[in-house]
């Protein structure tokens, strides 16, 4: 629960400056108009609000890794 409220925190900070700059704010509105309906910041971070910790959960089910990587060490050698 900490760590969902810390990125729902961490979102609404990074929406709340779209407004600070105009070309943060130029750049929002490009984003915006490739999607069927355009948000303002504020409707953008409200979603995320509305966004249920099951659902988040359900997503994360659904997630595959395309790659798995294994790094090791070559025994012997000193890797200090």
């Amino acid at each position: 629960d900490e760590d969902l409220e810390s990125a729902r925190r961490s979102v609404r900070n990074q929406f709340g400056t779209v407004d600070d700059l105009q070309s943060t704010r130029a750049t929002w509105y490009l984003g915006q108009s490739t999607l069927p309906e355009l948000q303002t910041p504020e409707q953008a971070s409200a979603a995320i609000e509305a966004v249920s910790k099951e659902r988040i959960v359900e997503a994360a089910r659904t997630i595959q890794p395309a790659a798995v990587y294994l790094l090791a060490g070559e025994e012997g050698k000193d890797n200090g």
